[in-house]
């Protein structure tokens, strides 16, 4: 038994040719990174709220693609402390022996099936637009 698929020179060459432009590339990598911010804003230390407020994912353009970084923006100073722990003065003379709490990498390690997933989600998604 034999199949034949009708227009399967032309939708190979609609395959062929696709490429994610950068605005698509950062479409994706933005879709990536939801599960893993969302992961980390969950479980994050609360005290005030400030530390899962701060969290973002900025994508940018790269000359391979695009990035996504998930992180703190700097408005909050202890969110390194919170992550990685501190021991020692710090510039204001404050004693620190904190173990740290981490909250970024453990989200990254158990969301990267999740991230997978949306980003196989947004290229067929760009996928059925593009035919």
């Amino acid at each position: 038994m034999s199949a034949t698929l009708k227009g399967e020179d032309s939708l190979r060459l609609k395959f062929k040719g696709l490429k994610l432009s950068p605005r698509e590339a950062v479409i994706v990598v933005t879709a990536a990174a939801i599960p893993i911010e969302s992961q980390a804003k969950r479980t994050a230390p609360f005290v005030s709220g400030q530390l899962k407020r701060d969290i973002h994912t900025e994508a940018k353009k790269t000359s391979t693609g695009a990035v996504a970084l998930i992180g703190n923006s700097g408005a909050v100073p202890y969110a390194r402390r919170q992550e990685f722990g501190f021991s020692g003065a710090d510039s204001l003379g404050r004693v620190f022996n904190d173990p740290g709490r981490p909250y970024l990498r453990p989200a990254l390690r158990s969301q990267r099936k999740q991230a997978a997933s949306a980003a196989r989600k947004a290229i067929k998604s760009l996928i059925r637009k593009a035919i």
